[in-house]
């Protein structure tokens, strides 16, 4: 099990009062002692917005109560070799990757022009969080380059893996002025991370892999919400971007958002959410062996 997640059992042990929570559907909330029993929401349908590749077919997500649906197009850009030039030359090289559509835009960036990039001598790997670092682990490496990240989704952000840095340079003594770090990421991304690194002296080399295109649901996303009771409607949210859109689209259409159940994967994102009025929160993750656990079957809070 996931650092930070805990069976049903266990949600006492999360905040105080305590919350219990069933893992079956229950009539009422009853109190007991000092203790609150809460029902498990377990919505009929949940539309899942994480972007998809330009012309990609639609993944299957094995489980009928699961619907992607999109509000971002990814589009890879045009990168040269010349942009990387420095990367083959450094005497300490990284390869941070920002994502998993970092990874992926990388792959097939490596697939068509033939590159040695990996194999550049010395190369380490660093990810921004978890789900990046299992990507790359899988696409990219042999299974045995460490790859570092932040330990928790928590600090899965670009502050987050700064302190990771903080921690190995601590520990290994290296000069800053000797590390040369690619960063593998999405064009307009926020500048955290690279000015981080040029803060403490690092040369950093920032190439944007791909693009993000808003989108907006088709009218067989919004039927869903006639079709079911909004209480019954989850919706995943993997970025920050989309919030105050999807929003505004909502009440366009008549939707209080905050009938529905929001789930994230990012504490981020639960506090943009909650800003925005939407108490109703769950905790998913996005891996596909856990997502539908998490959905329909247990109660992660934030």
């Amino acid at each position: 099990m996931a650092p930070g997640y805990f069976a049903p059992s266990a949600l006492a042990l999360i905040r105080k009062p305590w919350a219990w929570r069933q893992q079956r559907n229950s009539p009422i909330k009853a109190r007991r002692r000092s203790c609150t029993l809460w029902v498990l929401r377990s919505p009929r349908l949940a539309l899942l917005t994480r972007p998809q590749w330009q012309g990609e077919e639609t993944p299957r997500l094995g489980d009928a109560r699961l619907l992607h649906a999109p509000l971002q197009t990814l589009e890879r850009c045009p990168v040269a070799i010349a942009d990387l030039e420095a990367i083959f030359v450094a005497p300490d090289p990284w390869l941070v990757c920002t994502s998993p559509a970092s990874v992926q835009a990388l792959q097939a960036w490596l697939k068509e022009f033939g590159n040695d990039l990996l194999a550049v001598p010395g190369l380490r790997f660093a990810a921004v969080g978890s789900g990046t670092r299992d990507q790359l682990a899988k696409r990219l490496t042999d299974g045995s380059r460490q790859i570092i990240c932040p330990l928790s989704d928590e600090t899965a952000d670009a502050n987050g893996l700064l302190a990771v840095f903080d921690s190995i340079q601590r520990t290994e003594g290296f000069d800053w002025s000797a590390q040369t770090l690619l960063i593998v990421e999405g064009q307009n991304n926020r500048p955290t991370l690279g000015d981080g690194l040029r803060a403490r002296g690092a040369e950093v080399i920032a190439v944007g892999f791909y693009a993000r295109h808003d989108r907006d649901w088709e009218s067989t996303i919004w039927d869903r919400f006639k079709q079911y009771a909004h209480s019954e409607l989850a919706v995943i949210v993997t970025s920050t971007g989309v919030i105050d859109r999807l929003l505004g689209q909502c009440r366009a259409r008549g939707i209080d958002p905050t009938q529905l159940l929001w789930c994230t994967q990012h504490p981020t994102i639960a506090a943009r959410l909650r800003q925005a009025g939407c108490e109703q929160l769950r905790r998913v993750r996005l891996d596909p062996q856990f997502l539908t656990g998490d959905l329909f079957d247990h109660e992660f809070g934030w």
